[in-house]
C-alpha cells in the first residue's frame, strides 16, 4: 500500500471526522437553543349553579392582593370574578339591560381598574365602576365610517385592551364588502377622540374565486413592549406594529424561513366543503405575549388526529406553540385530546391557563372551573 494512498485515507477520515464533530456541536447548540421545560398544575374553583365552567368572554387582571380573573355570564347577565390565587370565587356583579346603568349582551372586556372596567357592546363602548355604575360611553357608529371603513368590533380572537400610554385603544375592522386590501385595524384615542387608521391588512392575496373561508380572523391579546401583536389565522406568520408610526415587522412563526399557510378554497364552495375545509385545515391562533418569562404562546387548532374516526370541529387536535422575545421558534407542545376548551387560555405572572373544559371531556364538572397552569422556563 503507498504511501500515497495512505495520506489519501487518513485525510479522509480526519474530514469525516471534523465534519462530524462540527454537526455534532452545531446540533447540540441548536437542541439548547430549542428546548424548553414546562410543568403542570392544577386550579379548581368549587361554583354554584350561577357561575359557568367555562366563559367565552373574560379578562386576568392583577391587583396588590393577588391575580384574579373577571368574565361574563351571558345567562345571568352578570359579572363574575374569581380569585386566581386562593382558587375562591370573589363575587357577582348583576348588570342592568335598561336605564343610565343600562348595558346589552358583552362581547368583550377589559379590566383597567376598579373605577375603569371597559365593556364592548355591539355599537357601544362603556367605561363603569366595579359598582356597576356606567359613567361613560362612546356610540362607535358615530366615530367610525361604517360603510368605508367596516364595522368596529371585539371578538374571542382580537381582545379589548386598554393602552394606558397613548389613552388609546384598538380595533378590529370588520368590511362588509370582505376587501383584503382594506385596512383590519383602527386606533382611537379616548383622551382626543383621534381615530387613526393602521396599514395592517391581510396578508394573502386571493383571486376574485379563492377564499380562506372561516378562517380569516385577526388576532390579538396584548402589546409587546410597545408595540401591537397581532396574526392571521390563516397563516404562521406573526406580525408588530407600531401603534405611533404604523411600521410593521413580521416574522415567520415557525421553524422555517418563509411562513406557512393554510389551503385556499374555491369561494363558490358547498358548506359542507366550508365546513371540511375548516376542520382539516390548521386554525393559527392568537398570539399572547408572557411579559413575565419574555416568551410568546400560540395555540393552534390542528386537524384531526389520523387515528381519530370522528372527524368534526370538536375532534380537532389541541397544541401550543412557545417562541423566544424575538419570535423565534422554541417548540409545540401537543395537548390532550378532548381536555381543553377553544380560546379559554390566558397569560399572568404564574404562567399560562388553560380552560379543562373540552364539551367532550368525560371529567367535566358543573362544579367546578378548572384550570391547567402550564409553567415554561428555558433550560440552561
Amino acid at each position: 500500500m503507498s504511501q500515497k494512498f495512505i495520506l489519501e485515507i487518513m485525510k479522509y477520515y480526519l474530514i469525516f471526522y471534523f465534519s462530524l464533530l462540527l454537526f455534532s456541536c452545531e446540533r447540540n447548540k441548536e437542541e439548547k437553543k430549542f428546548k424548553i421545560n414546562y410543568a403542570v398544575e392544577s386550579l379548581n374553583i368549587p361554583i354554584t349553579k350561577r357561575y359557568l365552567n367555562s366563559y367565552q368572554v373574560f379578562n386576568p387582571y392583577q391587583e396588590d392582593n393577588g391575580n384574579k380573573f373577571v368574565s361574563y355570564n351571558r345567562f345571568t347577565h352578570s359579572l363574575n370574578f374569581f380569585n386566581l390565587e386562593s382558587g375562591q370565587i370573589i363575587s357577582e356583579l348583576e348588570l342592568e339591560r335598561e336605564g343610565p346603568n343600562g348595558i346589552n349582551e358583552i362581547l368583550s372586556l377589559y379590566f383597567h381598574n376598579r373605577d375603569s372596567i371597559f365593556i364592548y357592546e355591539r355599537g357601544y363602548l362603556h367605561l363603569m365602576n366595579l359598582e356597576g355604575e356606567k359613567f361613560k360611553s362612546f356610540s362607535l357608529y358615530e366615530l367610525f365610517d361604517v360603510e368605508e371603513l367596516g364595522e368596529p368590533n371585539f371578538n374571542f380572537y382580537f381582545k379589548l385592551n386598554f393602552n394606558q400610554e397613548n389613552h388609546s385603544t384598538i380595533f378590529y375592522l370588520t368590511q362588509f364588502n370582505d376587501k383584503e386590501s382594506s385596512p383590519k385595524i383602527a386606533s382611537l384615542n379616548l383622551k382626543t377622540m383621534e381615530l387613526t387608521i393602521l396599514p395592517v391588512k391581510a396578508p394573502i392575496f386571493l383571486s376574485s374565486e379563492e377564499t380562506t373561508g372561516f378562517i380569516s380572523y385577526l388576532g390579538f391579546v396584548d402589546y409587546w413592549k410597545g408595540e401591537i401583536l397581532y396574526n392571521f389565522q390563516n397563516q404562521s406568520a406573526i406580525f408588530l406594529c407600531n401603534p405611533k408610526n404604523g411600521k410593521i415587522k413580521g416574522f415567520s412563526g415557525n421553524s422555517e424561513e418563509n411562513p406557512s399557510q393554510i389551503n385556499l378554497l374555491n369561494i363558490n364552495s358547498t358548506s359542507d366543503e366550508f365546513d371540511t375545509h375548516a376542520i382539516e385545515n390548521t386554525h393559527f391562533l392568537s398570539v399572547m405575549p408572557d411579559k413575565w418569562r419574555n416568551l410568546v404562546y400560540r395555540f393552534k387548532w390542528n386537524k384531526p388526529s389520523v387515528k381519530n374516526i370522528e372527524r368534526g370541529f370538536l375532534d380537532k387536535q389541541l397544541s401550543v406553540e412557545v417562541f423566544d422575545q424575538n419570535f423565534k421558534f422554541i417548540s409545540e407542545i401537543l395537548l390532550p385530546d378532548y381536555k381543553y376548551q377553544i380560546n379559554n387560555f390566558f397569560v399572568n405572572e404564574n404562567g399560562l391557563y388553560i380552560n379543562v373544559a373540552h364539551p367532550k371531556n368525560p371529567n367535566l364538572s358543573d362544579d367546578f372551573l378548572s384550570f391547567h397552569l402550564y409553567k415554561f422556563s428555558m433550560l440552561s
